[in-house]
């Protein structure tokens, strides 16, 4: 704090020069500069130290930032029990357990990836949230592989420590058996084992079959959003010669929302848009 200071008197000490051409006779010495330290240009002086203390006090917090964080950042991995997302996602999972990076399946007490088998883990989807509490509070980083389970984390939804960087399967298959749709024709569309809507002529492996008038509901859907469906409605209806009826059931076999709905039953089909 003192350099501020001392630049102040030292630009202060440059003398003025006296003439004494009027008195000859005097002591050379007394004609020599007038050199004197004096504290002037008090508001100068102020300024000076003010900038002097911030770049200290920056410096401080810096040094301390650094001593404060000197632990490595707590980075964990998450994988949904699913034996595509494991395959998919082997390597990067193994190259982090090297790293000394926490792998875990999502389940009851978040068992470790390598220790436990998928069979082994003790998973419900209604106890999702019950999972990520058992997170420590401060982890660094957080990242989740998952298929299609990755609609289930919306901000509203889920809470985490951190906001998740999502590592997503690129060729997921869901295993779940969809209803299949009956056509004036006689002929059915339903998934096929890839997931791909197909036309056949049986019901095959479908949970069950739907026809006449397919109910649809619009949860909570912007106008235009809900314009561009049923426009859409109505081109499947010329091509398949598939009926639809608005509704405003939750219980409706298509249902429309912008948010995740988790009271959803298994023959139902939700389509956040």
């Amino acid at each position: 704090m003192l350099i501020p200071v001392l630049i102040h008197l030292w630009n202060g000490k440059k003398g003025k020069v006296i003439a004494w051409a009027a008195f000859p006779w005097l002591d050379p010495k007394e004609s020599q500069s007038s050199r004197s330290v004096k504290l002037e240009n008090w508001l100068l002086l102020l300024i000076r130290i003010l900038l002097v203390a911030t770049l200290v006090f920056l410096l401080a917090g810096l040094i301390w930032k650094g001593v404060g964080s000197g632990r490595e950042n707590k980075v964990v991995h998450l994988m949904w029990p699913d034996e595509q997302v494991e395959a998919e996602f082997r390597f990067e999972l193994e190259q982090a357990t090297q790293k000394g990076q926490e792998v875990r399946w999502i389940g009851t007490g978040l068992p470790e990836y390598g220790t436990e088998q998928i069979s082994a883990v003790d998973f419900s989807q209604e106890k999702l949230q019950d999972y990520l509490d058992e997170l420590d509070s401060d982890i660094d980083s957080i990242y989740l592989y998952s298929g299609l389970q990755a609609s289930f984390f919306l901000e509203t939804t889920y809470w985490l420590p951190q906001k998740p960087v999502f590592r997503i399967t690129e060729n997921y298959i869901a295993k779940v058996k969809s209803p299949a749709l009956a056509l004036e024709s006689g002929e059915f569309l339903e998934l096929d084992s890839e997931g791909v809507l197909v036309k056949t002529t049986e019901a095959n492996g479908s949970s069950q079959v739907i026809s006449g008038s397919i109910p649809v509901a619009f949860l909570s859907l912007e106008k235009e959003k809900k314009e561009a469906i049923q426009s859409a409605f109505s081109a499947i209806e010329k091509v398949y010669g598939l009926k639809f009826s608005e509704s405003e059931s939750i219980q409706s076999l298509f249902l429309f929302s912008d948010t995740f709905h988790t009271n959803i039953k298994e023959n139902q089909l939700l389509f956040i848009t």
